[in-house]
């Protein structure tokens, strides 16, 4: 009876009884109206969605008596919303999110329960491929997977991670290089590094150490619009200044004309004027390279400095440059440009062009011989968006997909096979909605339909598939 009398208070009151989302069990209590909701889980957590893409639907399990109300806090990013029946979480993100914890609540009179959600909205808008790590910027922040042994994870610690991990205090950033063993970005408008700091790369006045969390590069506090690493150097390129370099100079890395200087733990001035427009201009090296390029558009030109033996500045002899020079290319608008270790490549009126080094094919010539100048890839025509190199590969966007050329020991071509090939061949797969892609020493990414794929060396989990092998085709990050 007294049951029966709280049931019709209940009614009276205009309380309806919504239909419950049952769970495995139901601790603390039998699942009847006078229990409180308990047990509250959410299938899928972390969760990761992708920004103006219909997220598949979270419904939670929940025991305990029926759920009343839920509520959320903080706020779900934009174009999520919890649904008021169910405690679903569903919708379309509108706009990228970092890896934020989301606290759901499921509530009736007698009670409460909640639970934590993980959610990111990947909206990933630069990727870069270092010798054994990969990083992202993803929805304003920074992920990086891959070999940690010196902190260039930037995460906190020196444990590699075969999946992304997010990278400390990296909220605001916009661009990121990577480098052999560190990691540099632009966060909030300043210079950031981290990792291995034996040649001062890390910038921030100390030497001979390691960090596993973002520096603060000496003085490079604003104004910064474009960040490169190569080996064991770093260069940014700061607004109403022009480009300012610190690490080794071993071989001119640091641009300054001056050989007598071999490290720099602070930024110094590259000795050159060079104009940088960052909405069309590039500061570009490769992670296992020893020097740096510019290119502009207007005017159309190429900037470098540093190692030139491999013939790629097309200078007589071919040598070190302590100061920067200008790189003959064939006469067009210079779209993109890729500097492999001892190689060259540029689009330049959609055609792509490579030169200098060629030992295991990587200009594309059908040869495995040096490349004395910028020679067009005669099998691929005008169309191309972008190129990257690798250590001793090349790979070139197109609208229908990736073709690479060059060294395939790991599979980095991503054709399905470990064969070196001097001509193009199609990464398997990826036939549409390429954007971006960046080679490293033995790996190649690729932002392709707004996901990150990766192919060819895996052993320090660089793939960022939660594996530590190999790939000769493209494998998915994991979470992105």
């Amino acid at each position: 009876m007294r049951c029966a009398l709280v049931l019709v208070v209940l009614v009276g009151c205009g309380f309806p009884r919504p239909a419950r989302v049952d769970g495995d069990a139901h601790p603390g209590g039998d699942g009847s109206a006078g229990d409180a909701p308990s047990g509250l889980t959410y299938p899928t957590n972390p969760a990761y969605f992708k920004k103006d893409t219909l997220a598949p639907t979270d419904t939670p399990n929940v025991g305990g008596g029926p759920v009343m109300t839920w509520s959320v806090n903080p706020p779900l990013p934009a174009g999520l919303s919890l649904d008021p029946t169910t405690g679903a979480i569903k919708g379309t993100p509108t706009t990228g999110a970092p890896l934020g914890t989301y606290t759901v609540t499921a509530a009736n009179a007698n009670g409460m329960t909640s639970a934590d959600v993980k959610i990111r909205v990947n909206d990933i808008t630069q990727i870069a491929s270092g010798d054994y790590h990969a990083c992202a910027v993803d929805a304003g922040s920074i992920v990086c997977w891959g070999g940690n042994q010196f902190g260039e994870l930037g995460d906190g610690t020196t444990m590699d991670s075969s999946t992304p991990v997010e990278v400390m205090n990296s909220r605001g950033a916009t661009a990121v290089a990577t480098g052999e063993r560190h990691t540099c970005a632009v966060i909030n408008g300043g210079a950031y590094c981290w990792g291995d700091n034996a040649y001062g790369e890390v910038g921030n006045n100390t030497m001979g150490n390691q960090f596993t969390t973002p520096q603060q590069v000496m003085g490079l506090t604003t104004g910064v619009v474009a960040i490169a690493t190569s080996q064991d150097t770093s260069c940014a390129v700061i607004t109403g200044v022009g480009v300012k370099c610190w690490g080794r100079n071993q071989t001119g890395e640091l641009g300054n004309n001056d050989s007598s200087i071999l490290t720099a733990s602070a930024p110094t001035a590259v000795s050159a004027n060079i104009p940088f427009d960052p909405t069309t201009d590039q500061l570009q090296s490769e992670a296992s390279a020893r020097y740096f390029c510019v290119r502009n558009q207007a005017p159309s030109k190429i900037w470098c400095w540093g190692d030139g033996t491999g013939g790629q500045f097309q200078t007589t002899p071919p040598a070190a440059q302590y100061t920067p020079v200008t790189v003959p290319v064939p006469a067009g608008t210079i779209q993109s440009i890729a500097t492999g270790v001892a190689h060259m490549c540029a689009v330049i009126g959609g055609q792509p062009f490579c030169w200098g080094l060629n030992n295991q094919g990587e200009t594309g010539d059908t040869t495995s011989t040096q490349t004395a100048a910028p020679k067009a890839i005669g099998s691929l025509t005008p169309g191309s968006r972008t190129v990257a190199a690798g250590h001793f590969h090349t790979c070139v966007v197109f609208v229908s997909g990736v073709l690479c050329f060059g060294q395939n020991t790991n599979g980095q071509l991503g054709n399905g096979m470990q064969l070196n090939s001097t001509t193009p061949v199609q990464v398997v797969g990826v036939t549409g909605g390429a954007t971006q892609v960046a080679a490293g020493f033995n790996t190649t990414c690729a932002i392709v339909n707004g996901d990150v794929q990766c192919w060819g060396m895996g052993e320090f989990g660089h793939l960022g598939n939660g594996a530590t092998d190999d790939s000769a085709t493209p494998v998915p990050v994991t979470g992105l």
